[in-house]
This record gives structure tokens, sequence and C-alpha cells, in this order.
């Protein structure tokens, strides 16, 4: 493993906060919203049950147009990568040195290269039928490109390039004319996003349904879930208020997104695989409300029960420190040890977000598409995901309860692996 003074960055750095190392606090609710966004997101991507009708509705995702709880779980993500953006980079704003600012360009592209790396591991490594777009691709394009922007530009520059980034979408996919669809047909197999995919990629690299989730169109609309997230973090570093009147401000913003986002779906159906403007709105507004329930639960309720802690800069970013100290019962003092022995385990998923990622989808694909067990008369091939899922928990009238009791499984396994991680202070990023 390269060290620190290594000059070449490794593809997975760990960063182990000895004793005798002195880190800076990470912000808390910062981590137990990522952490919230990750258990959802295993519960999401790991359910046993092929049949959309046999997972419960919140861990169902849309098929196509409508929306749910398992459609806010990426964009969440992405906002609240956007928002940790000027907490992470706000003293390199306009000043950033080369190597700063290769730092970022390096980790946006081992994100593209590890999904791209998965995607071809899913397909057997046969690279005619790769996709090339993903997940990982997604948030490493967004992140990086928006990181870049807010070191170098201002503000208005910054919300003038959403802006754009925005219209430009608009313009392509409800304007541009595509060869047997039309204009503005907006169906699985007939958009534009797809039609853009086949041109640059090939229809060999589109899924058989003929539209990427995370194609490079919809991307353009991601970036803006991204630059809103971005928007929370600039309210965030100003602290300009107190935390109540953070929750309060970041709870108008986020009724506004949604409010204006159902507002333009009359218009424009919420669709989450076309990252539609009104899903796009919608879900920027719910990633908010997310933030502010977990600034309440786990930073200004433990306040009000002990009282506030005093800390560095950066944790007093959300901390309001300069309160009065309030002396607490003892009962206080239990609650607010119970609230942190329950959020916990949101802490360390939100701690180390890239390994679980990475290790899930590893996982996903090597029992769906490369490990097979010969089942049943005649014989046939059935996945080792599958196979396991059947064997272990489809004894269960309730299908819905057997999928999610199959995700609770990987929800307590990545829990267990990042709880034994925060113990040593260890935390691998890209």
């Amino acid at each position: 493993m390269a060290t620190a003074a290594s000059r070449q960055p490794p593809l997975l750095s760990v960063a182990i906060d000895a004793h005798h190392v002195r880190k800076p606090p990470r912000i808390k609710s910062v981590d137990v919203a990522r952490g919230f966004t990750m258990l959802m997101m295993i519960y999401v991507d790991n359910q046993g049950a092929s049949s959309p009708n046999d997972i419960a509705f919140a861990f169902r995702e849309t098929e196509w147009n409508g929306f749910g709880p398992a459609d806010v779980v990426f964009p969440t993500f992405l906002f609240i990568a956007g928002l940790a953006i000027p907490l992470a980079s706000a003293k390199h704003r306009h000043k950033a040195t080369w190597l700063y600012l290769r730092k970022i360009v390096l980790r946006s592209l081992k994100m593209i290269a590890i999904g791209v790396l998965f995607n071809l591991w899913a397909v057997n490594f046969c690279a005619s039928k790769l996709v090339v777009m993903g997940v990982l691709q997604r948030i490493g394009l967004c992140y990086g490109s928006l990181a870049l922007l807010y070191l170098a530009v201002s503000d208005r520059t910054l919300i003038l390039v959403t802006l754009v980034t925005a219209a430009v979408y608009c313009a392509i996919m409800y304007g541009l004319h595509v060869p047997g669809c039309g204009r503005a047909v907006l169906s699985a197999e007939c958009n534009a996003g797809a039609y853009l995919d086949r041109k640059v990629f090939g229809s060999n690299h589109v899924p058989a349904s003929g539209t990427i989730p995370e194609g490079l169109l919809s991307t353009c609309t991601a970036f803006v879930t991204t630059a809103l997230g971005l928007r929370f973090g600039l309210v965030l570093q100003a602290r300009k208020q107190t935390q109540p009147l953070l929750a309060l401000q970041w709870f108008l913003e986020s009724a506004l997104l949604v409010g204006t986002g159902l507002l333009l779906s009359t218009a424009v159906a919420l669709n989450k695989k076309l990252w539609s403007p009104s899903f796009t709105l919608v879900a920027a507004g719910c990633s908010g409300v997310v933030l502010v329930v977990w600034l309440i639960l786990a930073d200004m309720l433990p306040d009000w029960l002990v009282g506030p802690q005093q800390g560095t800069q950066e944790q007093q970013l959300l901390l309001n420190a300069d309160a009065p100290p309030v002396k607490s019962s003892r009962l206080r003092q239990l609650t607010a040890e119970l609230l942190s022995a329950v959020f916990a385990p949101l802490r360390w998923l939100g701690r180390n977000p890239a390994l679980v990622f990475i290790l899930m989808v590893a996982l996903e694909i090597l029992l769906m598409d490369t490990l097979h067990v010969r089942t049943g008369s005649p014989p046939r091939d059935e996945s080792a995901w599958h196979y396991w899922y059947r064997r272990n928990f489809g004894f269960k009238r309730d299908q819905r309860v057997a999928s999610s009791l199959f995700a609770t499984y990987h929800f307590v396994l990545w829990t267990f692996v990042c709880g034994v991680l925060d113990t040593y202070h260890i935390y691998i990023t890209l």
C-alpha cells in the first residue's frame, strides 16, 4: 500500500486515526445521513426476490414514470456528495494547487474505472456487451466536474453553469428529433437520451430495455442534483445562524424544491431513469428533508439533552458551541447515550461508504453473474444468489418479508465490517 509520501496515490487510500494522530472530528449529521442512505441502498440493491411485486414498496424502485422512497436513494447520495465539497475544499477555493486538483481528478477517474470494471465483470469480460455507464461512473463525473468548478469559479458562475447544464438536457431530451421515434417521445425504447447513448457507445453497449439508467444525457440533470447539494453545503459552511435556523432554512428550501418539482410534474413526468427535471427537483428536496431530520436527531436533540460539545472549528459548523452549558440530568444523559448507540451503525456505514458500495457490488456480481448452481430435474443453472435466497429465505409465505430479511442479512454483514473498521479508526476512500 502506498504511503502518504508516495508520489503515486493508491487506488484505495486508507486513513488510520491512531491515538497519536489528531484528526478533526467528522460532522455527525452528515455521516449519519450518509449512513442512512447507505442503509437504504443496501436494502434496495440486495433484495432476494426477482419480481417487483415480491419486494416491499419502500425498497422497490419505480420501473418508469412515478416516484417512491427507493427512488430517492441515489439522488440523496449525490446530494450529500455535493454538500461535502465546500466542507472539504473551502480552504482551497480559488487557490488550489495542481496537486490538490490532481487529487480530485484521480478520485473521479478511479470511480469511473472501478465502475467500468464492474460492468465488464458482470458480462463475463465480454467487451462487446459492455455497458460503459453506471452508478460509480455517474458519481465520478458529477463529483469531479462540480468539485473542479467550485474551486475555480464564483458562486454566480456555478449557478449559471448549472442552469446551462439543465437547459442542455431539456433542449436535447425534448427538442431532438429521434429517427423512428419523433420529438419529445419519452418511452423506455424511444427517447433522446437512449438515442444519444446508442450514437456515442454503439447499440451493443446499451441495455435491451433501450435506456441506460445512468446515461450520458441524464447525467446532466444528476449534476444539477449534486449542485443543489453543494448549495446546502455552502449554507452550512457559512454558518450564519444557529442550528434551529439552519434546519428551518434547509427545510424551507427543500419544501420549495419539492413544491416546484411537483408543479413541474404536471407537464413533465417524474422519471428516475431519465432523471427528468421534475424528478431532479423533488428528489433534491427529499434529500434536503433527510438532512434536516438527521440534523435534528443527531445534533440538535443530543445538544438539547446534554448541552453542546466543544470541538474544532470544523465540528462547530454543526454545533451551536456558543450556547450556554446545559445542566443535564442523568436521564437526559442516558437518553443521549442511547441515541448515540442507536445511530452508531449509521455512522459506521457513513464513514466507509465507498468500501461498502464496492464490496456490496462485487458480492452481487460474484453471486448473480459468476457463480451458478445446477439444481432441479431436469438440471438447470441457477445463480448462487437466487439459490441462496430460495434455500434460506424462500420458505416464508410473504415473499416481501422474505426478500426484506434477505436484505437485512446484507445490512448486518456490511454494518459489522464497518463497525470493526471504525473501532480501529480505519476509513477507506477512493
